[in-house]
């Protein structure tokens, strides 16, 4: 929620907007809203759905954007690439140094000892992606789908993967140091002589199925979770057009505490609950959720509420 004193509100959607749950002078209904502070990780993927994507065949410099598309050594520093569609695609040993890659789809690509030296990578999907080598210092992350995703050997210095799933990832001989794995996913990773000098863990599942640094009190979260960063310059408002409006509602509101109890169940990594029932209840998908500093929690609402283990909704054809 917008709190008096914050900047007004951007909004952008793909459909009407309005206040939630008002209706015209005329009766039409008008479309639901809820706004987005900067610091929000749906924040930069909502706002990017209202903006150009890539179109699929479109040529940048050299290379194609296309699925399986080879561009080995291609040299796309800096270039606009929100939205490209480049799955099984091959630019092993490239310069994309600062491009803009939110919203991409990297899946299954071979990006082997690739420069994406202050990239933002944000709300893209690297499932099974290879970066083995690649020099990715600075870069962004966040809310990545990128599950078994090779980052072996890697320079991720200074990356953030707030949010991000990272299930299954190598990340053997990487080097995190000072990387942000805020609210990062990393069940079943390889984590094997990965440099974490620094790196941020707060909420984080590990390798294991455990929440390092799991509820830090406000004061601890300054000191132990970083500052977070802005993605913008004022809040966002965005309607239910919006295919993050369901999940970045869902972030405003309570939600269940890792350890918590619920019909007799723990809330919790590798809990067993058979023959429990949980009838009536919500179960929010990603329990260890931090809130915002100063966000108000509680025990978790009985209304329905959307999963967020699946960070990337698809984009919309008419947004692309």
């Amino acid at each position: 929620m917008q709190l008096a004193g914050d900047s007004p509100a951007t909004t952008v959607g793909l459909g009407p907007s309005g206040q939630s749950g008002t209706t015209s002078p005329g009766g039409t209904s008008l479309a639901r809203t809820v706004t987005l502070q900067p610091t929000n990780p749906y924040y930069v993927a909502a706002q990017a759905l209202s903006q150009q994507q890539v179109q699929a065949g479109t040529k940048v410099g050299d290379c194609v954007i296309v699925s399986f598309s080879k561009c080995p050594g291609t040299d796309l520093a800096g270039q606009y690439l929100q939205g490209a569609f480049l799955t099984y695609s091959d630019l092993t040993g490239g310069n994309l140094a600062n491009a803009n890659l939110i919203l991409a789809d990297l899946a299954f690509a071979q990006w082997n000892g690739v420069d994406l030296t202050g990239a933002n990578l944000s709300a893209t999907s690297t499932t099974k992606a290879s970066f083995a080598g690649a020099h990715m210092g600075g870069s962004q992350w966040v809310l990545l789908a990128g599950s078994n995703t090779d980052f072996s050997n890697a320079d991720l210095h200074g990356a953030n993967f707030t949010s991000a799933g990272l299930t299954s990832s190598n990340f053997e001989g990487a080097d995190l140091s000072g990387a942000n794995l805020t609210l990062a996913n990393l069940t079943g990773a390889n984590l094997n002589g990965a440099k974490l000098d620094n790196a941020v863990f707060c909420k984080t599942v590990m390798p294991d199925g455990t929440i390092r640094n799991p509820q830090p009190s406000a004061e601890a979260a300054v000191n132990t979770c970083g500052q977070p960063k802005d993605a913008g310059e004022r809040p966002l408002t965005i309607d239910d057009q919006n295919p993050y409006y369901p999940l970045a509602l869902a972030y405003t509101a309570p939600f269940v505490e890792t350890g918590s109890t619920v019909a007799g169940c723990t809330v919790a990594a590798h809990t067993t609950c058979s023959g429990k029932t949980s009838r009536a209840r919500s179960w929010p998908a990603r329990s260890y959720r931090s809130p915002q500093l100063g966000e108000r929690t509680s025990p978790a609402p009985t209304s329905p509420r959307s999963s967020s283990l699946s960070p990337r909704p698809p984009v919309p054809t008419s947004a692309r």
